[in-house]
């Protein structure tokens, strides 16, 4: 029987890793999964080494704090992963911490994957020749991240976004209001502060106070939804909205978005997830100023947010750091709910993008992998 150990680094990276469990487990039973994991990889039957909680740190400055607990954990994975006896590793993101894992099991014979590129287009090119050395190949979500990584001696293949996977190329906005007990008539705008406490704790105040003043702006009857990415942020929420005509839905993101006539979104996979929602989004950022300073140093792309990056082109509005306010948010807000062209042409992208990026993507993984797998053994 095969072993495959995956490393899920964040909310998102469980939802990767549990589509593609259940991907591996359509195409065979002769196999066990360990790994990192948060809720969603353990309801597909990982057997968990580690919690995907104990890698939940954002920003240079926090890596750099939490930079020898980290490192002994890596230690650690990859010290169970020999005692396994692992045939393939797959680091699903989180570069920095799986490709330290993959060079290591690499290096004794196990067939190493990262699945979801590291963004070395926007920032640190030099990580290439670091990643050759770590990974047999790697899973890209995005089309022009397999010919940017094999240009330079990297095995990329292109598989898609599992989120174009798991959403409807026409989301159904009724249903998702009756889902969530909302009335028809209601303008209802969607927060999204972030999945991390650090984003949180920046982002959720200043999108609550221009949820307000779109609310006194239009008039009527306005929806605010704070998203809530697990039930354990729920009690550091509550007191921040509890001045607030608001509804905190917890770890529904796709239904909250799908509902919404407009969105206020953390720069990250939640602003894909608002485009193939077919909800204009506004995208913010703030950080520590270290942290910024640094970024701002060392970033080369344009655009931080998928759908810029995706369409080439200023697609929705982006604030960061000083520019996040409650009058900025707020007027770019309005800005989308008053011109009818601007959400069209912001459509017509989506549709587009969500068509390229629906590549039925776990399963092209899956099948790469007992493909690889199948060769080592004939190899061997």
């Amino acid at each position: 029987m095969k072993t495959i150990a995956i490393v899920a680094v964040e909310k998102s990276g469980d939802v990767i890793g549990a589509d593609l469990i259940r991907s591996l487990k359509s195409l065979s039973k002769d196999f066990k999964i360990i790994g990192v994991c948060g809720p969603k990889m353990r309801s597909t039957g990982c057997e968990t080494v580690g919690d995907i909680e104990d890698l939940s740190v954002m920003g240079i400055v926090d890596v750099a704090k939490n930079y020898f607990r980290l490192k002994k954990l890596q230690k650690e994975l990859i010290r169970k992963f020999m005692i396994s006896k692992v045939d393939a590793f797959v680091g699903v993101d989180g570069p920095d911490f799986n490709l330290g894992i993959g060079r290591q099991l690499k290096k004794k014979g196990v067939l190493t994957t990262q699945y979801v590129c590291p963004q070395a287009w926007a920032w640190r090119e030099r990580r290439t020749k670091y990643i050759q050395k770590s990974v047999d190949l790697m899973f890209a979500l995005f089309p022009f991240e397999e010919s940017y990584f094999s240009e330079k001696g990297i095995d990329t293949r292109y598989v898609g976004h599992p989120i174009a996977d798991t959403t409807d190329l026409v989301p159904n906005k009724a249903d998702a209001r009756i889902n969530l007990k909302l009335k028809g008539s209601d303008l209802v705008v969607a927060l999204m502060p972030g999945s991390r406490l650090s984003e949180i704790e920046r982002h959720s105040a200043v999108f609550l106070k221009a949820g307000r003043e779109i609310q006194n702006a239009v008039g009527g009857r306005v929806k605010l939804l704070l998203g809530c990415a697990s039930p354990k942020y729920v009690q550091r929420l509550a007191p921040i909205s509890a001045d607030f005509d608001c509804e905190i839905i917890v770890d529904d993101s796709r239904t909250v978005l799908t509902a919404a006539d407009v969105a206020l979104v953390v720069s990250g996979t939640v602003t894909l997830e608002g485009l193939l929602c077919d909800v204009p989004v506004v995208v913010a950022y703030k950080t520590s100023s270290i942290n910024y300073q640094i970024l701002k140093r060392l970033i080369k792309s344009r655009y931080i947010s998928l759908p810029n990056i995706l369409t080439e082109m200023n697609l929705v509005p982006e604030l960061l750091q000083d520019a996040v306010s409650v009058k900025n948010l707020s007027k770019e807000a309005l800005g989308w709910l008053s011109d009818v062209d601007r959400r069209s042409t912001f459509s017509l992208k989506g549709r587009t993008i969500h068509r390229l990026l629906r590549q039925d993507g776990s399963t092209k993984v899956a099948k790469i992998i007992f493909e690889e797998l199948e060769k080592c053994q004939m190899d061997a």
